[in-house]
């Protein structure tokens, strides 16, 4: 098993044994009646909340901690030759970063809502089948298998609760426009791996696994959002 396949399966097992764990913990009515914040409290909580918005870097570092977390074996190459590139990185939805690529929806200026949970998968490749689905009312999250242990991971959620990081040196990425929102499609020929997201302000599909380019994209243009 190479390197990067390894990465893959491994940051997906992590995930789904962390939402396992969630699970199950009590839900947040539940902790509020065993143990109920005092005045005192969430006076303290408002205070820290307040101080902290002065801090830019927490809101990256708590999006890494999120349960839905992506990172993108992909990579970086040529896209500020395109000047809808450009146009984006001045909204802030790309942001250099030491030797990655960090992509945020949530930064766009583009706000159309969609209703995550009635979002429909149009199109899986042959030979790919549903293995797991961890999905719930604000998210959609799909893992499907094929026949070689091939894995394919679909997710659609909250933009803000996402983070996609691509290697700036090793890998390529390049624009497009899906569904009319903007795009990266991310490529490695020699793994037959890669990556496609797209969304806006408030919603970020990430498609990730082991098939073709062009199937990557047929699955892209093939989710069907409704709003």
């Amino acid at each position: 098993m190479d390197d990067k396949r390894f990465e893959e399966l491994l940051g997906k097992a992590f995930e789904i044994e962390q939402y396992n764990e969630i699970s199950k913990e009590p839900t947040a009515d539940e902790l509020s009646k065993a143990a109920p914040f005092t005045e005192k409290q969430l006076r303290q909580v408002q205070s820290i909340c307040k101080r902290n918005r002065r801090l830019p870097w927490l809101k990256y570092s708590g999006r890494v901690a999120s349960i839905v977390l992506c990172v993108c074996l992909a990579g970086f190459c040529g896209m500020m030759l395109n000047p809808k590139i450009r146009a984006t990185v001045s909204e802030n939805i790309v942001k250099l970063v030491d030797e990655y690529i960090n992509i945020d929806f949530s930064e766009s200026t583009k706000e159309e809502n969609i209703d995550i949970a009635k979002t429909v998968i149009g199109y899986i490749p042959e030979g790919f089948e549903l293995r797991e689905d961890l999905s719930d009312d604000e998210k959609l999250s799909c893992i499907y298998v094929d026949g070689n242990e091939n894995y394919l991971f679909i997710d659609v959620v909250q933009s803000g609760e996402v983070f996609i990081s691509y290697e700036r040196d090793e890998h390529n990425v390049t624009y497009m426009n899906i569904n009319g929102y903007d795009g990266y499609l991310s490529y490695d020929e020699m793994t037959a791996q890669g990556s496609v997201c797209w969304g806006n302000s408030n919603f970020t599909v990430v498609i990730s696994g082991f098939t073709s380019r062009d199937e990557l994209i047929k699955i892209a243009v093939n989710i069907k959002t409704i709003k």
